[in-house]
């Protein structure tokens, strides 16, 4: 994950956010046990969207991984809308 630059905002607690983040995933799911991890949280959904369309559609990961059925795992992005009470709403992946 070392390509991305990791763009730090100061967003109030309770505040509705966008967060771009990137998680570990194989070509048809979403790895359930990797915490996300964010690379950009704004409170503006355009700046958040021109973000994660300047990113690559996935990156290898550090060390090669792959899940129970032996498919590969790799990075991918997506924007999540976080509401004001921390509900979590998958906005583009």
């Amino acid at each position: 994950m070392e390509k991305c630059k990791t763009v730090y905002k100061v967003i109030p607690a309770g505040t509705p956010h966008y967060a771009v983040r990137v998680q570990k995933t194989t070509e048809n799911s979403w790895d359930e046990t990797h915490e996300p991890v964010t690379l950009m949280a704004t409170t503006d959904k355009d700046e958040a969207l021109r973000f994660f369309d300047s990113l690559p559609e996935f990156w290898e990961l550090e060390e090669e991984e792959t899940d129970l059925d032996g498919r590969k795992k790799y990075y991918a992005p997506h924007v999540t809308l976080i509401d004001y009470d921390g509900e979590e709403t998958l906005i583009r992946e």
